[in-house]
């Protein structure tokens, strides 16, 4: 394969990397700098990453109805996603939560299952997801995971302490619990074990001099299997005398020394060594083996490596640390230095230790579409602080509290591990202990906005020739699925892709402001394109070149402002940035815009013969084609 083109260096207007090596956690938020600086920043970033520009974002933040992010999302992520968690409304009037709570049950139960049935697709094989719930729809929710996984894989429900305090119900318990309620998708997918803390005192670990913990255990068995005289009277190969020096502190099974150590306990019951005779001496080389004298004898130890596989999940979680209140509400008011912005917000060591027992790994996708305050991204973050891990969180909200409260957080967590009153913590060594990410953001369109650019030309008309359920029938089948297409978006918007915009409500009154949409990254999003580099030059000299993998080859995107670059422009940049299309190393080429370049066909394998394909494809009938789908 060829060596893919190589795009150009762009000095930033801004020297930001200057400013990143003084304050190398510091948030450089790129919606605040003119589109120029934006274009040059993403430009040099993807020259610069050596996995691209994909493989090096960190989080996904879509402030979006979830439905339509989901949806989105089906292209580039399918099967991409190693664990789902999420904290839907509870259907109830309990908590005053900012979004929409207290659905009518049917109108509940069919807003989660047509979420749950949309990001199935995005899951792994043996994935895993975790849905937090209360007692009032915990059972129609099991139904419908039931429905969608199969009852056969549901993993376990976990009672969470959320609420020590209490709050009294109508039948006059005090709730202090909600469920975390676990399915895979396969009878792959299991849960996984805790990781153990060896400083916990509970197990007695101690720390080596090299760094490694060990238990100390007596060499000495004890319980089942552990009698060292057998039935006829022989004895067990097990049952044999270490020899000892208290001087020199030398252990021995070879060489005779001053003290003979039997494993006979307390009671006088000769019992066996846990460890073969072979062994012995090679555990005292390495340091490994110890005496201690007691008051009737002497006590033979060794060091026990194991046991630091993990603890098995808990049904019950109750720790005070999983406290909504103490570890929800105060760590996101002194995150963000505001009170009342979010109410009852979860805990981050309930979603991290939600994410642990999904995936052992400290890497791949972690997906929450009901995100509220991104606890999830807080937790995700602080996981990879812990271990050094590469997780990725996507999130998506569509409440206005993501510009005011989700990203913020996401911001600060980033910059410093703790925060009090909205103000970076440092540790003893002025440390905030900050995490180098990339984070997008995207902003989706609602349904009322695609609403509000609809252009219903023949509405007036309908109305005087046709009855009014007839009328609305009409529009509802058809007009609104066939001749309104074009008022969204059509072919003649693709000749200046850069310059199209749709009115977007500003306020709840109705009004609406005209704002830039960004086809390029529509379009990467609805091929399920893995952006390898970027050389975006649209402000500058109208083009932007996209390079990515789709279906595991290379493809080439090329937007052009056609007036700028007409039939012989093409020609032009084509040959400045040296590509030619009959002898290119991408598979496919999508060009927008009419053009005048020969047909290149590409041939393919296809269900054991061949196939021929055009190379050169054209950007407006694929991107029409997909956004207008229908959902499979």
């Amino acid at each position: 394969m060829e060596k893919p083109i190589c795009f150009q260096t762009v000095t930033p207007p801004l020297d930001i990397f200057s400013l990143v090596k003084t304050d190398p956690y510091l948030v450089v938020d790129t919606s605040l700098y003119p589109p120029e600086f934006q274009a040059a920043l993403l430009t040099r970033l993807s020259r610069n990453l050596p996995d691209g520009l994909d493989a090096a974002t960190d989080g996904l933040l879509i402030h979006s109805d979830n439905f339509q992010a989901l949806n989105l999302l089906q292209a580039r992520y399918r099967e991409q996603v190693k664990c789902i968690y999420i904290d839907p409304p509870y259907n109830t009037n309990a908590t005053q939560i900012i979004y929409k709570n207290g659905y009518k049950q049917s109108s509940w139960l069919s807003l989660i299952q047509s979420r749950l049935e949309t990001s199935y697709p995005l899951q792994i094989p043996d994935g895993v997801i975790s849905v937090a719930i209360d007692d009032y729809e915990s059972s129609k929710l099991i139904e419908c995971l039931s429905s969608i996984y199969g009852e056969e894989n549901q993993l376990g429900i976990v009672a969470v302490r959320i609420n020590p305090k209490g709050r009294m119900t109508k039948r006059k318990f005090s709730l202090v619990h909600e469920y975390a309620i676990f399915y895979g998708k396969s009878d792959k997918s299991f849960i996984k074990k805790l990781p153990e803390n060896p400083e916990d005192k509970t197990h007695n670990y101690k720390k080596d001099i090299d760094g490694t913990w060990y238990l100390p255990i007596n060499l000495r068995k004890q319980g089942v299997d552990s009698e060292a005289e057998r039935i006829d009277g022989s004895f067990q190969d097990r049952y044999y005398p270490i020899y000892y020096c208290p001087n020199t502190k030398k252990i021995s099974v070879s060489e005779k020394l001053p003290i003979e150590i039997y494993p006979i306990d307390g009671s006088g019951q000769k019992r066996i060594w846990r460890r073969g005779i072979e062994v012995i001496e090679h555990m005292y080389s390495i340091g490994d083996l110890w005496v201690n004298e007691v008051a009737n004898g002497f006590q033979v130890y060794f060091k026990f490596r194991g046991g630091l596989d993990g603890k098995l999940m808990q049904s019950i979680w109750t720790e005070s640390k999983y406290s909504a209140s103490d570890y929800g509400t105060k760590i996101l008011d002194n995150t963000i230095g505001k009170r009342e912005q979010f109410s009852y917000p979860k805990s981050p060591y309930t979603v991290s230790d939600s994410i642990r027992a999904m995936s052992s790994d400290n890497f791949g996708f972690i997906l929450d579409y009901f995100a509220g305050s991104g606890t999830t991204a807080h937790a995700v973050i602080n996981l990879n602080r812990e271990d050094g891990g590469k997780r990725k969180y996507i999130l998506v909200e569509q409440a206005e509290y993501f510009n005011t409260v989700l990203r913020p957080r996401v911001q600060k967590v980033i910059y410093s591990k703790e925060w009090k009153d909205g103000k970076p913590q440092a540790d003893g060594d002025g440390n905030f202990h900050g995490v180098p990410q990339i984070v997008k953001v995207l902003k989706l369109e609602s349904y009322e906005d695609t609403f509000n650019n609809l252009q219903l030309k023949k509405l007036d008309l309908l109305a005087h020739t046709l009855s009014k359920q007839t009328a609305q029938d009409y529009l509802l089948h058809y007009m609104l699925d066939i001749e309104s297409r074009d008022s969204l978006l059509s072919t003649d918007d693709f000749r200046k892709p850069f310059d199209y915009r749709l009115n977007i409500a500003s306020d709840s009154a109705g009004a609406y402001t005209p704002q830039v949409i960004d086809l390029v990254e529509t379009f990467n999003y609805l091929l399920g394109l893995r952006v390898d580099a970027v050389e975006d030059r649209r402000h500058t000299e109208g083009y932007v070149l996209v390079e990515g993998y789709l279906n595991g080859e290379l493809v080439l995107l090329l937007w052009r402002d056609c007036e700028r670059w007409d039939y012989d422009g093409l020609q032009r940049l084509l040959e400045k940035k040296g590509i030619k299309p009959q002898e290119s190393e991408f598979a496919e080429i999508y060009i927008n815009g009419d053009h005048t370049l020969p047909t290149v066909w590409q041939d393919n394998d296809a269900d054991g013969g061949s196939a021929r394909t055009l190379k050169i494809r054209s950007i407006e009938a694929e991107f029409l084609r997909l956004m207008f789908a229908e959902a499979e």
